[in-house]
């Protein structure tokens, strides 16, 4: 390691419930080992080493700002997940347990032997007022503009089951790393809420949900918990602990995180009729985590958990045919399946069901229904719910335009312990409007991005817009055609119009009247009105062009006829 570079980091745990007086009495200060990238001799902390201590660390901060995930070439952080070392500073670690459960795991843990001394000093970084944290995702290298547009298009994720075993990777280059003065990328791993994302094949909207999960408190600290008891309920068949100790592996809480033992403990449950262990094992099908993708197993497990009445089966079943996972897409069915768990209070299940009349899908549209299913999932806290009820009085989509009401729903989307995907995009929609924060098209841009890159289309088709018009960024078509594409593969109504408009004026794709009739008119198909009235003009614009070259055709042919006779 460079001998610039700190051999340690030194750090202490604060609450956040007590951010503005952090010191712990006795405040104590603790030392992680530093890693060094040998190709740019940068050091950096790892994510997994502080959660070893800290099991319930939210994210890092200096002072009052917060320290971001470090991230290559692709704005992707960095694996395993890391921390920008900063020399003699003490980082604060914002964690959610209190006081009494912070003393217990520091002076239950053993760390490296600490300096004679670690002071603090100023160090530069870019505001992160508002700045919320989120779980990061993973996204493959792109390949080109259609490979950029297609990224991420591959399964619903689903944050709960997210974190995944750490895998060895190169190390990045310089030039690949980014600096620790990025917008805040910190993840806190969520119990309640999850975001599911998705594409063409297997699209779907990002939202958030809740799933099965076992009556334990799954943030309590690996170091001092004892799952003794759990593990020897599970080995006599108690089907609740089986389920309990499979969540346990998949997340790694206080065990090494695997997969495939999660898998085992979920089917002894499942095996035994038990309807979380038999959704739990159709996430992880669905999902691909420790097993091969198989979206006909996933349905199996999520159809026994379905007929046995368990909302949450009821509503993966919707899911798997709302987007045709296994065989043709059947919204019909799916409308069958939802109303089934939204019955029963399943929040997802109403959410999904908003979004059917809201996209015209399977049910004739109506937005006064759309609303009412999505104030029934709001009524159970759900992110998703409250950021489109937001978006539509911001937009005035069914309802009178009140932005005073849009503030209120987006507040409570951003306003919670857990952030996601929704959170980011109602910080986006609060900066782009300057709804309780100073306006500004560049933070909004960030937070947009955020979103659309773990694939949620409304985000992804504003960031289209906003690159397309220079807000925020440069302008740049191409980068917006990316952005388009990957939301109309959601069948996004407005980027498909948006993707007619630039073929009928070329921008950034040559001049295509034909193109820009295609995809205005699926727009058209997806109840856009603007869309059926640009289609109409693109299509005179097309006959106009026929008559003009069958005018110019004749003139050709008897300009040839002519010039033979003089021949002759």
């Amino acid at each position: 390691m460079d001998n610039s570079q700190p051999q340690v980091q030194a750090v202490r745990p604060v609450s956040k419930d007590n951010l503005d007086s952090p010191t712990i009495t006795p405040a104590p200060t603790l030392y992680f080992d530093c890693h060094s990238n040998p190709a740019t001799g940068k050091s950096f902390v790892l994510w997994d080493d502080i959660r070893l201590v800290f099991a319930d660390a939210l994210y890092v901060r200096h002072e009052a700002k917060v320290v971001p995930f470090m991230k290559d070439a692709e704005w992707m952080p960095l694996k395993p997940l890391r921390i920008a070392a900063i020399p003699d500073v003490v980082l604060d670690i914002v964690v959610d347990n209190s006081l009494v459960r912070l003393e217990a795991a520091v002076q239950q843990t053993t760390l490296t032997d600490t300096p004679e001394e670690a002071t603090a000093q100023n160090t530069p970084q870019e505001d992160t007022t508002l700045e919320l944290t989120t779980s990061p995702v993973s996204h493959a290298p792109r390949r080109g503009l259609v490979g950029k547009a297609m990224e991420n298009y591959s399964f619903f994720d689903h944050p709960d089951f997210r974190p995944k075993p750490r895998v060895s990777q190169p190390e990045p280059t310089a030039d690949q790393e980014e600096d620790v003065n990025e917008l805040a990328d910190n993840a806190s791993d969520t119990d309640s809420e999850s975001t599911i994302t998705s594409a063409q094949a297997n699209n779907k909207q990002a939202f958030t949900s809740k799933i099965h999960q076992s009556p334990q408190d799954h943030t309590a600290v690996a170091a001092v918990r004892d799952i003794s008891p759990i593990v020897v309920e599970a080995a006599l068949g108690d089907p609740k602990s089986q389920v309990e100790l499979g969540d346990m592996y998949r997340v790694g809480d206080g065990v090494e995180q695997d997969f495939e033992e999660a898998r085992h403990w979920y089917l002894k449950a499942a095996k035994q009729g038990d309807p979380a262990g038999q959704c739990n094992l159709g996430h992880l099908y669905r999902l691909e985590l420790g097993v091969d993708r198989n979206h006909s197993t996933a349905l199996s497990w999520y159809k026994k958990a379905a007929d046995q009445g368990d909302a949450g089966g009821q509503c993966y079943v919707g899911l798997v045919c709302e987007y045709g996972l296994v065989g043709a897409i059947d919204q019909s069915a799916a409308m069958e399946w939802y109303l089934m768990a939204a019955k029963q209070g399943y929040a997802f299940a109403q959410f999904c069901i908003g979004d059917l009349y809201t996209l015209d899908q399977g049910v004739q549209q109506d937005h006064d229904k759309a609303m009412e299913w999505y104030l029934r999932a709001a009524d159970h806290n759900l992110t998703a719910a409250q950021v489109n009820i937001g978006y539509m009085y911001l937009e005035g989509i069914g309802v009178s335009h009140d932005e005073t009401i849009a503030l209120d729903w987006l507040s409570k989307a951003v306003n919670r312990k857990d952030t996601d995907v929704w959170s980011q995009m109602a910080m986006g929609l609060m900066y782009s409007r300057g709804l309780g924060v100073p306006k500004s098209d560049s933070t909004a841009l960030a937070w947009f991005l955020k979103a659309a890159r773990q694939g949620l289309p409304l985000a992804q088709g504003i960031v289209g817009e906003m690159y397309r018009d220079g807000e925020g960024a440069p302008q740049d078509y191409s980068e917006a055609l990316v952005w388009f594409i990957k939301s109309t593969n959601h069948n996004h109504l407005a980027s498909q119009h948006d993707i007619g408009s630039m073929y009928l004026q070329g921008q950034g794709v040559p001049k295509d009247y034909s193109k820009a009739k295609e995809w205005y008119a699926k727009a058209a198909n997806f109840g856009g009105e603007y869309a059926r009235i640009k289609l109409s003009e693109v299509q005179q614009l097309i006959d106009e062009d026929k008559e003009a070259a069958a005018v110019t055709e004749k003139k050709k042919k008897k300009r040839s006829s002519s010039s033979r006779l003089k021949f002759w």
